[in-house]
């Protein structure tokens, strides 16, 4: 109300120029201001926080890539550490040193933890005993290697520790690298050997500098680099700042770093059996840059499309009053249907508006016109890809009938040439495949059918390992199996594990048994599948149990155990499912748990 107040006092009494130019100002100029500016804050945060997620993307990749090799690295570490030939045979002060470098000469042990991982650069073993001489991977304890951090700290501690230690090449080049130094321990107290594996720089900026960010990557416990995209940085103090020292850190943000604001995302990473402490941090040297660019191009856009439309509002309006005679003719050509009206009508008086609704009018009917004519070609394209999807339909029909039909002919053809064990073998063939096919995406079958093919599947089997196994099945007394319903293709996979894993080794005497019974009581309907065969040994069937529950996505064997397991808990329902038991040249028995009304919870 006081709006239109506002409106009617001001605004409608004064001439259409200066409503053309009040109306520019507040509904178009104002609200274009307001909505830009918030756009323009908009898209800021948004890149920030796009180019921050990309930064914490970028320091898990990098996190990652540090685990695994530390890990590889550690245990590496852990099994020369118990090498108890190395400490008590090789490391030995009782040798001469004559008899000391014919031994290391036959220990090919580190040379082929060297030579068989590519992240290792080097392993040293700094050994202080009567009898070490430099050869291989041993190096006299001197002074200077006596009086370096590291291998004080080494001899005085048990755990392992990570440090960059400055090595030279063999033209006197210094360089810094990532060692992992730990105590050995000998016999004779007196004596130290210190162990330290070379992580290969190259090989860490090869999996991890595939990116346009920035890395540094420092050691709480020395507060310096020990990688850096930059090489100058090794050993240097961290140069990114941080807000605060805790056991877990993450801070993602604008920092100061070389006389520039550069975006960057630092998270702490804690490695295990060692004190050790990383902070991973990636920097991206260009978002900043790129974010003012973004808001300089939309300022730029702001400022165009508050310019651009004041002087075409203004020639607008001044030109309006010379164009009435022609209102007229426009509005009889639009009643004929042509309309191709002019673009513009100057004016400074109300019959602006009247040309305003014609345009409207011209435009929506043009507009809906066009819609009636797209509506017409989106509904011919439905009937066409209609008529397609039905001929697909049709065809796919067509191939399995050609698929029966064709095994039948082959079967016949083995038949009249007397062949009697192909033409059975085609036959169960094409029972076994008739079988899946009518089941593909179905949820439910008979039980009855399913036993049917599985002894169709047990008697294909058979062909191939003649009397080396039985097939019996034990049904319970005043069961139906036409009563009772189960998911199709259930059974099969743990009859074929049975035959093939577990009575394979069988050259006779070898049974497959199949017990089916119920429980009224709890309304469960219980099958029981079991071998004589071979069994497993505890922990080979706990693996087993594990991977139907949450499977191993680099081995492809026990798939078709999980796809059962997971089927049975999706659409039964949790309180139903499989469990696996076995003994050792025994045999093994796989127990399912179903529902016997066979409601569906998918």
């Amino acid at each position: 109300m006081i709006l239109s107040k506002i409106v009617e006092k001001y605004i409608s009494k004064a001439k259409i120029r200066k409503q053309l130019i009040w109306v520019f100002i507040v509904a178009i100029l104002i609200p274009t201001v307001i909505i830009s500016l918030f756009l323009m804050f908009y898209v800021k945060n948004l890149l920030i926080r796009q180019h921050s997620e990309l930064l914490e993307s970028d320091v898990s990749r990098i996190k990652s890539i540090f685990v695994e090799v530390t890990t590889q690295v550690m245990n590496t570490s852990v099994e020369i550490n118990q090498d108890s030939y190395l400490r008590n045979d090789l490391l030995d002060s009782r040798l001469s040193k004559s008899e000391f470098k014919k031994k290391w000469s036959t220990y090919e042990k580190l040379d082929k933890y060297e030579s068989n991982n590519a992240f290792i650069d080097k392993i040293s073993i700094f050994y202080d005993g009567a009898s070490a001489v430099n050869y291989k991977q041993v190096h006299v304890v001197t002074d200077k290697v006596k009086k370096a951090s590291w291998y004080r700290k080494a001899i005085h501690n048990v755990s392992p520790f990570w440090d960059t230690i400055e090595t030279y090449d063999s033209h006197n080049n210094a360089s810094w690298n990532l060692y992992l130094v730990r105590r050995i321990p000998l016999p004779d107290p007196k004596e130290h050997a210190v162990l330290a594996i070379r992580v290969s720089d190259n090989y860490f900026r090869n999996r991890i500098l595939n990116t346009d960010y920035g890395v540094v990557v420092t050691n709480n416990l020395t507060n310096s680099v020990i990688f850096s995209s930059k090489r100058s940085l090794y050993a240097q103090k961290n140069p990114i700042p941080q807000k605060s020292i805790t056991t877990f850190y993450q801070y993602t943000g604008f920092i100061s770093l070389d006389k520039g604001n550069y975006l960057s995302s630092t998270s702490t990473l804690t490695l295990v059996n060692t004190n050790n402490m990383f902070y991973v941090t990636s920097v991206d040297y260009s978002a900043y840059k790129y974010i003012q660019k973004i808001l300089l191009i939309c300022g730029l856009i702001l400022l165009i499309a508050i310019l651009v439309p004041m002087p075409i509002s203004g020639i607008y309006s001044s030109i309006f009053s010379s164009r009435i005679n022609t209102l007229e003719e426009q509005m009889k050509k639009a009643s004929a249907g042509d309309y191709n009206i002019i673009p513009t009508f100057n004016g400074d008086d109300e019959l602006t508006e009247l040309f305003k609704i014609l345009q409207v009018m011209v435009e929506d009917i043009k507009e809906k016109e066009s819609k009636m004519y797209e509506a017409k070609i989106t509904e011919q394209k439905l009937i066409n890809q209609q008529h397609i999807m039905e001929y697909k339909a049709l065809a796919s029909q067509i191939n399995p009938h050609f698929l029966y039909n064709a095994l039948e002919t082959i079967r016949m053809k083995a038949f009249t040439t007397g062949d009697r064990e192909v033409a059975t073998a085609i036959k169960l063939l094409g029972k076994s495949m008739r079988y899946v096919l009518d089941n593909t995406g179905t949820n439910s079958t008979t039980l009855d059918k399913e036993i049917n093919y599985i002894e169709v599947y047990i008697q294909i089997q058979k062909l191939r390992f003649g009397d080396r196994f039985n097939y019996q099945l034990n049904v319970e007394d005043n069961m139906n199996l036409n009563d009772y319903s189960i998911l199709p293709l259930l059974l099969q996979p743990i009859v074929e594990n049975a035959i093939s894993h577990g009575l394979e080794q069988n050259i006779e005497n070898g049974l497959l048994t199949v017990d089916i019974h119920s429980n009224p009581k709890d309304s469960l309907l219980l099958i029981d599948i079991s071998d004589n065969g071979s069994g497993m040994d505890e922990e080979t069937l706990a693996n087993l149990r594990k991977q139907i529950m949450i499977p191993n996505k680099s081995k492809t064997t026990n798939i078709g155990l999980y796809n059962i397991y997971q089927r049975i808990k999706l659409c039964y329902g949790e309180q139903y499912g499989m469990h696996i038991s076995s003994t050792m040249e025994e045999g093994t028995k796989v127990s399912l748990t179903l529902p016997l009304d066979n409601t569906f919870h998918i």
